[in-house]
């Protein structure tokens, strides 16, 4: 936990969930990371109870959030929908930062080389075959997650975990193209840039910022979300360490704590 809300605390960006602070309990064991609560749940939760959603804008926003991740060189290890959340303005946030690591820093005695673990789904290769997370491994990720917002569904979802690895590893497959694609704007471009960031040499996949450089020149206008900043959360800042943390009792239940 101590890793991850080192990291998680250093962000500050419209597409990354905010990081209030650690709540310790009575208990002396029971320790929880506090951020807003998102109302509208993950991204396929959302997409599955709204019609009409602003794929494009979603895809946008997670892309924006991971640049501004690898800016900090924090390597998040575990994109998936499940991580995105939709906040109230129905914007798409990263979250869950448990296994991310800042690339050449050591943290509490454990080298960043060491930090593997994600989910089967949404690796590429390299790290299904045991090699550490990387950069790489994230923009593969990330268009495993465009796959998720395209099309609603879970990647490989007709597939067991073996099966994917097969042919992913063995077989050099990627997913199809998604069903909802041709609904968006730039369709082409959108898929052009998934097929690139699924390719099989990690070398060969593009960076965040080409990404970024990609979707701009065609026409990406659309401001960031308004920054969290809001009176009422304005009262809960504090240390990073918080022996009690001493939530006002007349504030919205827009809190939401992850235990460990």
């Amino acid at each position: 936990m101590t890793r991850e809300a080192i990291i998680w605390g250093q962000c500050d960006h419209p597409n990354v969930l905010p990081f209030y602070g650690i709540y310790r309990d009575s208990a002396p064991s029971l320790y929880c990371l506090v951020s807003p609560f998102m109302a509208n749940g993950p991204l396929r939760q959302y997409l599955s109870n709204v019609d009409n959603p602003d794929r494009h804008r979603l895809a946008l926003d997670i892309t924006r959030g991971m640049n501004y991740l690898h800016k900090l060189f924090i390597v998040h290890g575990d994109l998936k929908g499940d991580n995105i959340l939709i906040t109230d303005d129905r914007r798409a946030v990263i979250a869950d930062f448990g296994i991310s690591f800042v690339m050449g820093v050591t943290i509490s005695g454990t080298s960043s080389s060491s930090r593997k673990g994600g989910t089967v789904r949404w690796q590429p290769p390299e790290v299904l075959k045991a090699s550490p997370n990387s950069f790489s491994a994230d923009v593969y990720s990330l268009a495993c997650v465009y796959f998720e917002v395209f099309d609603g569904t879970m990647p490989w979802s007709d597939l067991t975990d073996g099966a994917v690895i097969m042919n992913v590893c063995f077989h050099n497959k990627h997913l199809p193209r998604p069903r909802y694609l041709a609904e968006t704007k730039f369709p082409n471009l959108w898929w052009t840039l998934m097929v690139r960031c699924w390719a099989y040499e990690s070398s060969h996949r593009p960076t965040l910022r080409t990404l970024m450089e990609c979707l701009h020149v065609r026409g990406d206008t659309l401001p960031p979300p308004p920054k969290w900043d809001k009176p009422d959360l304005a009262r809960l800042r504090g240390p990073l360490f918080q022996g009690k943390l001493d939530i006002p009792s007349d504030l919205p239940p827009f809190l939401n704590a992850e235990g460990d």
